[in-house]
Order: structure tokens, then C-alpha cells, then sequence
């Protein structure tokens, strides 16, 4: 019986402080805002943003694709990392998950190698 009796909850972990929390919110909000404002200022930075993203994105989505179809094809249950339960449960949300990353990267790629290109200044 020793081993079946549970440790009592600890309170919540020593953080950081309301007040700390919300200016160290705000200030990221600030940094968002100041680099969607420089985005849409300078077009290659937004290009440069969306290869960057697409790159991942597609990374990603080859990685959860080939992780959701073995798991599928070998008929086990999907063993989430991270505690990511409530997010892929299942080797069929893993497909899904990846096809749609895969998909989202590709197509941010086409759109950032693509697009209005300046004249050559003389």
C-alpha cells in the first residue's frame, strides 16, 4: 500500500510576477507590430519572413506526414511527444497535420519566390 498512495500537489511553481509577465507580454506585442510594420515597408523582408517560415513548414509537414503514415501502416497508436495528446491523437490527425504543413509550405514558398519584381535602376 505504500506505493499506491499519492504525494500531495504541490502550489503553483514560483514564476515571475503578474506585472513582470504583462510588460514582458507587451514589449513582444510592440516587437510583432514594429516587424509586421517593417514587412509591409520593405517587401523583401516580408519575402525573406516567408521563405524562412516555408522552409519549416515544409520540414515539418514531411517530418508529422512520414511519422502519422508508419504509424498507420504498422497499425500502432501514435506516441505524442511534448505532451501534444489533445493535439494528434491519432496516426490519421498525423497525416493530416502533415499533408496540411506540407500543402501551407509549398505554397508560402511559390508565393515568396514569386511576385512583383522592381526594374533595374539605370
Amino acid at each position: 500500500m505504500l506505493f499506491l498512495q499519492h504525494a500531495p500537489m504541490p502550489g503553483p511553481p514560483p514564476g515571475f510576477s503578474p506585472i513582470v509577465t504583462t510588460v514582458a507580454v507587451g514589449l513582444l506585442v510592440v516587437l510583432a507590430m514594429s516587424f509586421v510594420l517593417w514587412a509591409l515597408i520593405r517587401a523583401n523582408v516580408a519575402r525573406a519572413f516567408a521563405k524562412i517560415i516555408a522552409v519549416i513548414a515544409i520540414g515539418a509537414g514531411i517530418g508529422i506526414l512520414t511519422w502519422g503514415i508508419c504509424a498507420q501502416a504498422m497499425g500502432m497508436p501514435i506516441r505524442t511527444p511534448y505532451g501534444m495528446a489533445h493535439l494528434i491523437a491519432d496516426p490519421v490527425e498525423a497525416i493530416g497535420w502533415g499533408a496540411g504543413l506540407l500543402a501551407g509550405g509549398i505554397t508560402a514558398m511559390i508565393l515568396a519566390l514569386t511576385g512583383a519584381k522592381r526594374p533595374p535602376t539605370m
